[in-house]
């Protein structure tokens, strides 16, 4: 067992991380903590194109434009498809805020689109 913790010991690298520029806050002579407040980055993906719900949408739009036998971008382009992911809408009416999207639109795909957000 003293072999192993030795080993253990020998092959462990020292924790060098300083939590309070990572974390970046400060503690003073009073021992309160202060917070600098930063805005939440999304740590799962960097980029609209590359989030989860950016290619779920992109999958259903490439379904139905084949399904359909037309282009994916007449269903809805790459701008409005940012766009509802951007206003993130959770009505038929919210979705036809977005450029675009009128009465037929929705009608045809806006339950799905709903739903696929709803997802994430």
């Amino acid at each position: 067992m003293k072999e192993l913790a030795d080993f253990f010991l020998q092959s462990s690298i020292p924790n060098t991380t300083d939590y309070t520029a990572k974390y970046q806050f400060e503690v003073n002579e009073e021992k309160t903590v202060t917070v600098k407040e930063e805005p939440i980055q999304n740590t799962y993906f960097d980029s609209i194109e590359n989030s989860p719900v950016y290619k779920a949408l992109k999958d259903y739009r490439y379904k139905q434009s084949v399904k359909e036998k037309i282009k994916p971008y007449f269903i809805f382009n790459n701008a409005q498809l940012e766009e509802i992911i951007k206003t993130n809408p959770q009505t038929l009416e919210e979705l036809k805020s977005i450029k675009g999207f009128g009465d037929a639109k929705c009608l045809k795909y806006g339950k799905d689109i709903l739903m696929i957000l709803g997802d994430y």
